[in-house]
């Protein structure tokens, strides 16, 4: 009797050993939930979406290159990945990225673009302080796609998930100049665009 109990005792402690076991092993392998990414934003393709409101075509008028720049700023903090665009001639462009107080460069990248979509190209990220205005530039011979309003009537400031397109604004020249000859809230042309995501 003494035995049938010893036995009884160590199959109990084994099948609570397995159990004990398999429950750190169900513990362990359990997958951690990777965090949802944040979305990325891309105002003037969106402004473009607009259909409703906004149109392009191609301006054929220009005789020289331009230096075409968006104001811009965020409502919360968060980076710029990316930048790019959308031109009529397919090329190698120059995009910048300024600091609107200072107007200094905080950097400088080509991307080869074209008439058919949007194309991007990785920058190493900027952060962005809220409310803090930046510009966009792209630099453009001749030929341009802009967006306006319909009616002629200004549609900026224009509010695309947080991000704010104050004005747009140019340069004529072909040297990197920050773009302040004119501002204009009734139209974009040359159709930089860039990528934002929120912290």
């Amino acid at each position: 009797m003494k035995k049938l109990q010893i036995t009884t005792t160590r199959i109990s402690i084994a099948i609570i050993s397995m159990l004990l076991l398999l429950s750190a092993c169900t513990k362990k392998s359990t997958p951690t939930p990777v965090p949802t990414p944040k979305p990325e934003i891309k105002p003037i393709q969106k402004a473009e979406s607009q259909a409703v409101y906004y149109y392009r075509y191609l301006n054929n008028g220009y005789s020289t290159s331009y230096e075409h720049g968006i104001t811009f700023s965020s409502n919360s903090k968060g980076k710029i990945t990316k930048v790019g665009g959308k031109v009529p001639k397919a090329g190698n462009y120059r995009i910048t990225v300024w600091d609107d107080s200072s107007k200094n460069i905080i950097t400088t990248t080509y991307a080869d673009l074209d008439s058919t979509s949007y194309k991007y190209v990785n920058i190493t990220p900027i952060d962005l302080r809220a409310n803090k205005r930046y510009v966009v530039s792209i630099n453009i011979l001749k030929e341009a796609f802009e967006i306006r309003d319909n009616t002629g009537i200004d549609f900026m400031p224009f509010y695309a998930d947080g991000i704010t397109i104050h004005y747009y604004s140019d340069a004529k020249t072909s040297s990197q100049t920050f773009p302040d000859r004119s501002t204009y809230t009734f139209k974009i042309a040359g159709l930089v665009d860039f990528v934002f995501v929120e912290d």
